[in-house]
């Protein structure tokens, strides 16, 4: 038997650890968190091979992955109900950050992406 039928620690677990201790880290940043996060349930579920269980190293990755992708989940809910508590409605929110960049830079928003006019 080889390393990957008897369920030992191989590449893939490593990497399924390493992404989901980078997806728990960089949890605020919502797109590498969402990245990360899969990669390491994805390298966990691959590094099995043949065998029927996962090593442990490619447990604790695929449990951190999920933790990493449940962070970012809570986080971006989190922020959706408190900007909507805070401003009313999600067009609300639009207009103040409209009139903030008017503001930051004297233009209204079809001059800030359009310059020629």
């Amino acid at each position: 038997m080889n390393r990957n039928q008897t369920g030992n620690m191989n590449g893939f677990s490593l990497l399924s650890l390493i992404c989901g201790i980078l997806g728990i880290v960089t949890f605020c940043c919502i797109y590498s968190a969402l990245v990360f996060g899969a990669l390491a349930i994805l390298f966990g579920l691959l590094s099995r091979g043949r065998a029927k269980h996962p090593c442990g190293q490619a447990k604790a990755g695929i449990r951190i992955g999920i933790i990493a992708l449940v962070l970012t989940a809570a986080l971006n809910i989190y922020s959706y109900f408190s900007m909507i508590q805070q401003y009313g409605s999600l067009q609300n929110a639009l207009d103040a950050s409209y009139s903030m960049l008017e503001d930051m830079t004297g233009m209204d928003l079809e001059e800030y992406y359009d310059p020629s006019r």
